[in-house]
């Protein structure tokens, strides 16, 4: 599948098929991701693989009142990535922009859309989970001190074809030279 077709034809997958993914499928996707860019080639993320049912069904608890609940209790793999802070958007030790200390947060979202577009090229669906109680899953994980729980997705196959959503006119996402809203 070509980038471009790829871009407009994914869409959020919330209803999965019980078929497994092959190894091969998942560090295809996972070698996407690693080619992301990032902020002097930090590459501040890191995947966490949960395959293990009994984790899962405790990802599943957590994620209580989140519209993807059943996509993760259904899917065979939740995704879950992690970054490390202080690392992307620091030089020297510092933050080197005003968004320095948050920097991380967009190095791994370039690495996550990688992920989730290599995953729909090859017919793998998947959704990107922002509501989640973090400090719990970081606990279920073991995630250590310096590493954030960023989002997660279910990864599988879709058992449902949504539509497009609506999308505002490129128009009124751009301006030129000097910032303007069209109304």
């Amino acid at each position: 599948m070509e980038v471009l077709e790829a871009i407009k034809t994914r869409r959020s997958i919330r209803h999965y098929k019980l078929d497994g993914v092959s190894d091969e499928s998942l560090w295809q996707v996972l070698e996407a991701a690693r080619w992301a860019p990032s902020w002097a080639n930090t590459q501040c993320w890191h995947f966490v693989v949960v395959r293990d049912p009994s984790i899962k069904a405790r990802i599943v608890e957590l994620l209580r009142g989140n519209r993807a609940v059943q996509a993760v209790d259904e899917a065979p793999i939740v995704i879950v990535l992690v970054a490390q802070v202080g690392r992307s958007g620091f030089s020297g030790g510092v933050p080197a922009t005003d968004k320095g200390e948050y920097w991380y947060m967009f190095d791994s979202a370039l690495a996550m859309q990688n992920f989730i577009l290599a995953a729909h090229a090859l017919g793998l669906g998947t959704v990107i989970i922002g509501k989640i109680d973090t400090k719990e899953v970081e606990k279920l994980l073991g995630v250590p001190s310096g590493f954030r729980v960023v989002t997660m997705t279910p990864l599988g196959y879709p058992a449902e074809n949504p539509s497009p959503r609506p999308r505002l006119d490129t128009s009124a996402l751009v301006s030129f030279d000097k910032f303007e809203l069209s109304v």
